[in-house]
């Protein structure tokens, strides 16, 4: 037999939250603050952000190729878990948020792997004509 009390008791469970959309906007989040510090460190090699490791960012060391595939994979994944968090259902802002951090992570990898920037940015004084 049907019981209503136990219906009502399991309709009055919430709905569980959008897990996915959730780690979409958490690796965007990262991705971008990683990709933020390395356009930082090319805009201004001499950034005390870092310290020591503010150098070998800056020109072209390990640690900057290693943050740069970093945020690479956090963009890429953000991207892509947003985009499946989003299929069949409701786009949520979870969702929205993801996928443009993701596109802010993924600048500075695709800049860089696509050569348009170098080493560091600096400023050139131009002798008077």
């Amino acid at each position: 037999m049907f019981d209503r009390r136990m219906h009502i008791e399991i309709a009055a469970v919430p709905k569980p939250a959008n897990g996915l959309g959730v780690l979409a906007a958490l690796c965007g989040v990262a991705g971008a603050v990683v990709t933020g510090m390395l356009w930082l460190y090319q805009q201004r090699p001499a950034s005390p952000l870092l310290g020591q490791y503010g150098y070998e960012i800056a020109y072209g060391g390990p640690l900057r190729q290693d943050l740069t595939i970093l945020a690479a994979l956090l963009g890429s994944v953000a991207i892509v878990a947003a985009l499946l968090s989003s299929i069949g259902g409701r786009t949520r802002a979870s969702a929205i948020v993801a996928v443009l951090l993701g596109a802010v992570a993924l600048t500075f990898p695709l800049a860089a792997w696509f050569e348009l920037i170098g080493a560091p940015l600096a400023r050139t004084v131009f002798p008077a004509a």
